[in-house]
């Protein structure tokens, strides 16, 4: 997904597919730490 957001951010005509990206990216990070904050037991991420 980031060489998405590269090639997003260097093309003109894929312009408008950066920040749905960038969204994606932001929910999946959350995604993760939320799973990994369980295996931990608990932890920062509500």
């Amino acid at each position: 997904m980031i060489y998405c957001q590269y090639f997003t951010a260097n093309l003109p005509a894929a312009g408008a597919l950066h920040p749905v990206l960038a969204l994606a990216l932001i929910v999946l990070s959350l995604v993760v730490a939320r799973r990994s904050s369980r295996y931990r037991g608990g932890g920062i991420v509500p």
